[in-house]
């Protein structure tokens, strides 16, 4: 075989085995506080802040008040903070929601959508290791995993966000 072929079939392998190592966020359709229908993947970019507990939920707050920040301008790239409440009893839930609610604007309510069911594809897609960390994905339009991280927000964190961010738009 030539050393062009051989390249060309390095790269093509290469390539398959990145596409089967992405990962797709589940299928999620539910409401978001203000009552307005979400779907993902819906088509475009989005970033999601995922939280697993109370305590994750507010170490959520630094990352995603900072991505509202940048992307409240930019409507090409949806984002989201999604308390996963699929693990708490069924009958606290919507005490959990209306005091969430509670806590918000009308334009906030809008970009919080909790996950009520199924809570093991998000943890898997998440790399969930801790509870109480947040957890960030950035994904494609078809709900691709194009960046992951997750744990406190942090300047380093906040430099490597920036910089996927920047890759979106």
């Amino acid at each position: 075989m030539n050393p062009r072929t051989l390249a060309v079939l390095s790269l093509f392998v290469g390539l398959l085995a990145s596409i089967a190592r992405a990962q797709t966020i589940p299928s999620f359709t539910g409401p978001t506080l203000a009552n307005e229908t979400l779907h993902l993947p819906s088509g475009s970019k989005a970033i999601l802040v995922l939280g697993f507990s109370k305590k994750s939920g507010d170490a959520c707050k630094p990352w995603f008040d900072r991505i509202a920040s940048q992307l409240k301008s930019k409507p090409q790239v949806g984002y989201y903070e999604m308390p996963v409440l699929a693990s708490a009893p069924s009958f606290i839930r919507g005490m959990i929601v209306h005091n969430i609610r509670g806590s918000l604007n009308t334009n906030q309510q809008k970009h919080l959508a909790p996950v009520m069911e199924n809570a093991q594809p998000w943890k898997d897609v998440v790399h969930f290791s801790a509870p109480d960390d947040p957890y960030v994905l950035i994904i494609d339009e078809h709900g691709t995993v194009l960046w992951r991280d997750s744990g406190p927000w942090s300047a380093a964190k906040e430099h490597d966000l920036q910089k996927a961010i920047a890759s979106l738009l």
